[in-house]
């Protein structure tokens, strides 16, 4: 895959180390395998380890009250 990307082994090995293709390197990747006959989409790009599923992010158990203490006449008027 290097080769076809045209880019040192080492960069496309830390890739998968990191599990992560840059951002301006994914849509030249994506290309490059297509024509390579692999099954890959943008998803497989961007989440390579898969989407977290919803039940797995880590929720506050209770929620925290946020409240803005800043007093409206001290906020900027120019500001919509």
């Amino acid at each position: 895959m290097a080769r076809d990307l045209q880019r040192p082994a080492s960069t496309v090995h830390g890739w998968k180390k990191d599990a992560r293709i840059p951002s301006n390197e994914q849509p030249h990747v994506l290309e490059v395998g297509l024509s390579l006959g692999l099954p890959i989409t943008t998803e497989h790009l961007v989440f390579p380890l898969g989407r977290q599923a919803p039940s797995d992010f880590d929720l506050a158990a209770n929620p925290v009250v946020v409240s803005c203490d800043r007093k409206a006449e001290t906020q900027r008027k120019d500001i919509i």
